[in-house]
């Protein structure tokens, strides 16, 4: 099994027990919360994220690109200095602006929900979490820079259980509030942890930070990909936050939490594959020596994928409705017709991401940030023009036609700057992966209950598979996980 096969498996494995406490917590949330609740926390959060990447300036790119090198020519004064400063710095910015976002907590609140300022408590409250977040990613910068990937995996599982376990301690007698201290206190915990395996891994000389080794050149060598990190990842995050208070204004905050729960899906789901891209799969591009190499990494990366995602998809666009119902609750089932728009669009920002990132890897920044910019436009437009006539099936339908867009934007981009072209049986896969999803989105369309849906994905998901296994890579892919089944059963 490749490197990267080995980092997706183990970062799978790790989500699929993050994707279970996060379920749970999901749970806790709709059947304590309700729509309502679910829908003020999940703005509470888009405005965290939108602040701690903020706080992050941007500069997270930068700093494992610049750690890998470093750990790689084994220059360890030079991996230490760099952490340092930009360490300092993040540090301070997240204190500053958590000060403030406190200060304008009502402003904010009334911004995000149309509230007067009613959830201002609730703000200060998360916002105790970004200075806490700061510190974790540059410990998990360290981690993701030596390729440290059971130290990683294993410092998000011990975070995420903790997390669920705080959770149903405080979500129950404090209701809104406890779900709050809760996030914060999952930050603290993943800090933590990340904090103890780097000191495991790489020692306390390297680790910790020592203030006379600022030097601010360090932290200037990562403006570019600060410039692109901010950029993509404040305007993704205010763009889902103006979808979120435009649903709020036009319908309510029960339907933005039947919207924000229907995305959650996508993101609990495909979670390992992220985790992979920033653990493994991006310090893999960025030490390519050659385009012809990154163009092999490119290919493998998207060829691993159809191979794993779109069969995912298909079981949970099967089991839709039950699905929303057991994880969540009744309330939300209505989030199940929605997925048969936003999943099909979560397989096509698979594609725009994973080669997304080849850009930022060979410093073409302008272009990638123009690319998402177009994206976060067209999505923007379109919500603005469907959601006052089809409501949430209309925002849905932006989200999926953005995303194809920006699919197909970011792959003609690449292959400008970088003579990127997916070779044939990239190409192949991908077709494989969008028409087995299409179809059995357009084949259940009309919810024509579980025991259909199931026999309907089992029939695509046969031809899939038949298809697939014309192709050589796919068969030893399967040979070998059979291979490591066999060899861990005790007979």
């Amino acid at each position: 099994m490749s490197s990267l096969s080995k980092a997706f498996a183990l970062f799978t494995g790790a989500s699929m027990i993050g994707t279970l406490t996060q379920v749970a917590k999901a749970k806790l949330s709709a059947v304590l919360l309700g729509t309502t609740g679910v829908g003020t926390l999940n703005q509470l959060t888009n405005l965290w994220t939108l602040l701690s990447t903020l706080a992050t300036m941007g500069l997270y790119s930068g700093i494992v690109r610049h750690l890998s090198g470093s750990w790689r020519d084994e220059q360890r004064a030079e991996f230490s200095r760099h952490l340092t400063s930009n360490m300092l710095v993040m540090m301070a910015f997240a204190i500053i602006l958590s000060l403030l976002g406190c200060i304008f907590s009502a402003e904010l609140s009334d911004w995000i929900l149309d509230d007067g300022g009613a959830s201002a408590e609730y703000i200060c409250l998360i916002l105790i979490g970004v200075p806490l977040y700061v510190a974790g990613q540059c410990y998990r910068a360290m981690l993701n820079a030596t390729r440290s990937v059971n130290s990683l995996v294993r410092a998000r599982i011990g975070a995420d259980i903790l997390s669920v376990v705080a959770f149903a301690a405080l979500v129950f007698p404090l209701g809104l509030k406890g779900a709050v201290i809760a996030y914060v206190a999952l930050h603290l915990f993943y800090l933590l942890l990340v904090g103890f395996y780097v000191l495991k891994v790489l020692g306390r000389e390297i680790a910790v930070p020592k203030i006379d080794q600022f030097e601010l050149a360090e932290v200037r060598k990562n403006v570019a990909f600060g410039v692109n990190g901010l950029v993509l990842l404040s305007v993704g995050t205010l763009t889902n936050l103006i979808v979120a208070r435009w649903i709020v204004t036009a319908n309510d905050v029960s339907d933005n939490g039947i919207f924000a729960m229907a995305i959650k899906v996508g993101t609990l789901f495909l979670s390992g594959l992220s985790a992979a891209a920033g653990g493994y799969y991006f310090p893999t591009l960025s030490a390519s020596k050659s385009l012809e190499e990154m163009h092999g990494h490119i290919d493998h990366a998207l060829g691993l994928y159809f191979y794993i995602i779109p069969p995912m998809i298909v079981g949970l666009l099967a089991g839709g409705e039950l699905m929303m119902q057991v994880l969540f609750s009744e309330a939300f089932v209505p989030a199940a017709i929605l997925l048969l728009l936003i999943l099909p669009g979560d397989l096509f920002r698979t594609i725009s991401e994973t080669v997304r990132l080849a850009l930022v890897a060979r410093k073409k920044l302008a272009v990638s940030i123009a690319a998402f910019l177009a994206w976060a436009a067209l999505y923007l437009g379109l919500v603005a023009l469907l959601l006052p006539q089809y409501s949430l099936m209309g925002v849905a339908a932006a989200y999926l036609i953005s995303r194809v867009f920006q699919a197909a934007l970011v792959i003609l981009v690449t292959w400008h700057w970088l003579d990127y072209r997916p070779s044939m049986a990239t190409l192949i896969g991908l077709l494989r992966g969008i028409v087995l999803v299409g179809a059995m989105s357009i084949l259940t369309w009309e919810r024509p209950g579980l025991v259909v849906s199931i026999f309907i994905g089992i029939g695509l998901l046969t031809g899939w598979f038949a298809a697939s296994w014309l192709d050589r890579n796919f068969r030893e892919l399967v040979h070998k996980m059979l291979a490591n089944v066999r060899s861990a059963l005790p007979f």
